[in-house]
């Protein structure tokens, strides 16, 4: 009876923290419709999911740790997966606390996009392609960001520790792209471009912050799947560490 006991609570833990992972990804792609739409309003329902997810990632760790005073599993995969629960969890609130700051970047740049040319006119500095092309790049980033984490929580079902594997070591061209991303949004405001930037556009400083604060954000979440993947190794493997396969030459 004990077994069985342990068994379903394993089994409703491992659903909630499934839930916990579609809330998340739900909260992130609203987070990042909102940028891409400049929509204020499902930026400000992304804001507002965070407190679903905080009171779902609070529940798990409760019952997480009442499991384990309670049935003591000895060792083993339970015991492993009992105490990988609760900082997989972490790190998925964490995630939405990404989405949450992307939203609220959503919102303040609203205020300091520049008023678009009226019909016929141009400004024949091309400010609207240029931020159009920026806003394309971390739509891009976000797209990739939000596949680490649906696939994440599918080797989590799956219990798939080679596919967890792939995907930490995928996170390396994560940061590389996350840098040529902070590269290009800082060339706008750098050497020649600095000064016409600031002429046509007064608060292009603080957008550009704000561009590039939704790139830290898009980085971490990156950063959270590794951490979930390297908690799936362990829990499957009983591997603390993940090793970069070697190629033969």
């Amino acid at each position: 009876m004990t077994r069985i006991l342990l068994d379903n609570e394993l089994y409703e833990l491992n659903a909630e923290v499934l839930h916990l992972g579609s809330l998340v990804d739900d909260a992130l792609a609203q987070a990042l419709e909102a940028l891409k739409t400049e929509d204020q309003e499902q930026a400000e329902k992304a804001v507002i999911a965070d407190q679903d997810i905080d009171e779902l990632h609070v529940s798990i760790e409760r019952q997480t740790f009442d499991l384990l005073v309670t049935q003591q599993p000895l060792g083993g995969r339970d015991l492993r997966s009992l105490t990988s629960l609760p900082p997989i969890a972490v790190d998925l609130e964490r995630i939405g606390d990404e989405a949450t700051d992307i939203a609220q970047m959503v919102l303040r740049i609203a205020p300091l996009l520049p008023v678009p040319p009226t019909a016929g006119s141009s400004n024949g500095n091309g400010g609207s392609t240029l931020e159009s092309t920026r806003i394309h790049e971390l739509l891009d980033l976000g797209l990739q960001a939000r596949s680490m984490l649906q696939r994440t929580m599918q080797a989590f079902a799956d219990r798939d520790a080679e596919a967890a594997k792939n995907i930490w070591l995928e996170n390396a061209a994560t940061h590389t792209r996350c840098y040529a991303a902070r590269c290009d949004i800082s060339a706008d405001l750098e050497l020649s471009h600095a000064v016409p930037a600031l002429l046509r556009d007064p608060h292009a400083l603080q957008h550009i912050m704000c561009l590039l604060a939704i790139v830290h954000c898009l980085e971490r979440v990156g950063d959270h799947c590794t951490n979930v993947c390297e908690r799936i190794v362990y829990m499957v493997l009983n591997e603390t560490e993940i090793q970069p396969v070697m190629q033969e030459v």
